[in-house]
């Protein structure tokens, strides 16, 4: 009964430290912590989990910052070792569990980024670029995601996890943009001068003042012989404008566009 008495005063101590008897306890996603409240919602502490040393610490709002190691109780009384030794097993279970908790969080936010790098490598290495390319792109990729690896390292924190894989989201779509700026130029400047021979050929073809970048349906066929040359040229030069435009244009889609109004202007400078 004396012993079981002295514990009970010996816990009544312990937790004093950490919490008031009133205080309420809640987790703090944004500062990795729990925190502790009086019961007019007034902080009155907080607890990190300290990773070197490997066990939580408790500080006093009330008090100037002090530190309390759970897993080191060392008051001066005089309680039995095996009381300490049991009081040492409380604190330690719970720094235990919550030391899991973590490490299920950190599991699960690895599992997110792991989950998107395959994604999007996966769609580099099925895009239209050519395969030196692809190449090239998954190797700046990957130190793309190895710096972000070295420089987000507490994937503990739902914030820092959360940034990381913005990181990384953001790298590839301004990858994706350099070399879709490198294959994609070389063709719109092929179609803007194949417009300029297009215009050239037209001049002894159709009335005077015919703009075929402005005409009208009816405009096009009513220009002359050419009308269906020229209305399939412009058909393909809108759907080409179109994909630019709303940023969907791709090689394989511009080769093919480009491929088609070459056609039709062979029609007309042969003749």
């Amino acid at each position: 009964m004396k012993k079981t008495l002295t514990l009970f005063a010996f816990l009544f101590v312990f937790f004093s430290y950490s919490q008031s008897p009133s205080s309420t306890k809640k987790w703090n996603e944004y500062h990795n912590r729990y925190e502790y409240f009086d019961s007019e919602g007034n902080l009155i502490g907080y607890e990190k989990y300290n990773d070197y040393k490997k066990q939580w610490e408790y500080y006093s709002e009330n008090k100037p910052k002090s530190k309390f190691n759970r897993s080191d109780v060392e008051l001066n009384t005089s309680l039995s070792a095996s009381d300490i030794e049991y009081a040492k097993a409380i604190g330690l279970s719970k720094a235990l569990k919550e030391s899991k908790e973590i490490t299920e969080r950190i599991d699960y936010y690895q599992s997110i980024i792991q989950k998107k790098y395959n994604n999007l490598s996966a769609k580099i290495r099925s895009s239209s670029f050519t395969d030196e390319d692809k190449e090239k792109l998954l190797e700046e990729f990957d130190e793309k995601v190895i710096y972000a690896d070295e420089t987000y390292t507490d994937m503990s924190s739902h914030t820092v996890a959360t940034n990381k894989l913005n990181f990384i989201i953001r790298s590839y779509n301004d990858l994706l943009q350099k070399y879709s700026d490198k294959t994609i130029n070389p063709i719109i400047q092929k179609v803007v001068q194949l417009d300029a021979k297009f215009d050239s050929a037209l001049v002894s073809k159709v009335p005077k003042g015919f703009n075929f970048h402005t005409a009208s349906y009816d405009e096009i066929m009513q220009s002359g012989t050419y009308s269906y040359v020229i209305r399939e040229y412009v058909s393909a030069r809108n759907s080409f404008s179109k994909l630019m435009n709303e940023g969907n244009l791709t090689y394989e889609k511009g080769n093919s566009l480009y491929s088609k109004m070459l056609i039709e202007y062979y029609k007309i400078s042969e003749k």
